[in-house]
């Protein structure tokens, strides 16, 4: 990326509209111009800004902003050629793989080379530690600190290797143009057929491939063996994880774990309400539980009395049936007494199986008591709230209604948010004594 503070022509500048439109990567060139839904930009306009500016439109209607390239603005803005990782992902990876200034990274599936911009800066921010050690134990001991090297082509190597041809144009292109073609080293490679062509010279290697574990017999290769080297491998598949890992444990891999990052991003609000105090909330919900409560207690009030007019009803239907049988029954001996053939009382109707008794003693047990208590109009007793009937596509819905509270929003969720359907496997490979 370039360090001046003013842009210059063939700089690429990032294009900041708004938050809800997609930054624009622009190269700048004299006599060219931008235009989009605010207005005309022209490139000559740019020349000399400061990075960070604002640059208002020709018609004074609109503007934008210029803002420096970094790995993040581009991988927001970049050219989609491929799968893109973004930055919970890429801060995660490299702190997971010790990526520190000085380091060899090895990169297999180059892409739109997204994740390869945040490697070279991580790599190549700084002069490599102890003269060009790498991250050798002795450059990180509690002695003397060495001294710096002077920033050369050991500040740190990316080796990215991608197997299309036309996507490797496209991304030695834009290294060149971003001057990440001195750090990052790309080259047009099947590295799951024919490795990395490397000697032991890498501190870390990261895999987005679509068959990761047929690369990793080559790692071994790749890495350096006086170290402890660390591989990362991204997989939209549970199945390709399964697969990875199988071969890792197979090629002398240890501490092999499975990760996946997830982002929740919010939008804080400071125009809020001021808060309420303890007492009102703690009110408030001791409310909303007596009545919760209160509707409880009428809902089985309810199904109380439906289940004993049942019980009646039945009772009732058993009453009849017993009082036309008996009928049946006295006037067959009403006609046999008649006829003198036969002599006999009339039994009572009382006695007969299944009649109910001529008398009952009506006590209140603890359901009738219970009952009568809860249907009883209490003076502190919270009453239901009002309702209406709502018809609505034919369905009826009891709505229930309360008078609205004024609520605190202090941050919500984007309505639009990039998901994650990926999967981290990290492993480490063992020094050789």
């Amino acid at each position: 990326m370039a360090a001046r503070r003013t842009i210059a022509a063939g700089d690429v500048v990032i294009v900041f509209v708004s938050r809800d439109r997609t930054p624009a990567a622009v190269c700048v060139e004299p006599g060219q111009q931008l235009v989009n839904l605010y207005g005309t930009f022209p490139h000559d306009d740019m020349i000399g800004k400061p990075y960070g500016c604002k640059l208002h439109a020709r018609s004074r209607k609109g503007f934008v902003y210029l803002l420096r390239p970094t790995p993040e603005l581009w991988t927001v803005s970049l050219p989609h050629r491929t799968q893109i990782l973004y930055a919970p992902d890429m801060s995660f990876i490299v702190m997971k793989l010790n990526v520190t200034p000085g380091a060899a990274v090895i990169e297999a599936g180059t892409g739109s080379g997204s994740f390869t911009h945040t490697l070279a800066r991580a790599v190549a921010r700084g002069a490599p530690a102890g003269n060009g050690a790498g991250q050798l134990p002795p450059a990180w001991n509690a002695g003397e600190a060495p001294a710096p090297a002077a920033f050369g082509p050991l500040d740190g190597r990316v080796y990215s290797f991608e197997f299309h041809g036309e996507r490797v144009e496209r991304a030695r292109a834009e290294f060149a143009a971003h001057n990440l073609d001195r750090t990052v080293q790309l080259a047009h490679r099947n590295v799951c057929k024919d490795g990395f062509g490397l000697d032991h010279v890498a501190d870390a290697v990261f895999l987005d491939l679509p068959a990761p574990w047929e690369a990793v017999p080559h790692v071994a290769q790749a890495v350096r063996r006086d170290v402890a080297t660390r591989i990362c491998c991204f997989s939209p598949c549970i199945e390709q994880v399964l697969r990875t890992v199988t071969a890792l444990s197979e090629h002398g891999f240890h501490d092999i774990s499975t990760y996946e990052s997830l982002i929740r991003t919010h939008e804080s609000l400071t125009n809020v309400a001021p808060l309420e105090t303890v007492s009102d909330v703690v009110d408030r919900i001791r409310t909303s539980e007596r009545r919760r409560e209160a509707r409880r207690e009428i809902q089985i009030a309810n199904s109380r009395q439906e289940r004993e007019r049942k019980q009646a009803e039945k009772a009732r239907k058993e009453a009849e049936a017993a009082d036309q049988t008996m009928g049946e029954v006295t006037a067959a001996l009403e006609a046999q007494q008649s006829s003198g053939s036969i002599k006999a009382d009339v039994p009572d109707a009382s006695d007969a199986p299944g009649a109910p008794p001529a008398k009952r003693k009506l006590e209140d047990d603890e359901d009738d008591l219970e009952h009568k208590r809860l249907s009883a109009p209490a003076d502190d007793a919270p009453s239901e709230p009002p309702a209406e009937m709502l018809y609505s596509a034919g369905f009826r819905q009891k709505t229930e209604i309360r008078p609205m509270v004024a609520t605190n929003v202090y941050s919500r969720p984007f309505p639009q948010m990039r998901g994650h359907t990926s999967y981290l496997t990290f492993a480490t490979l063992q020094p050789q004594v």
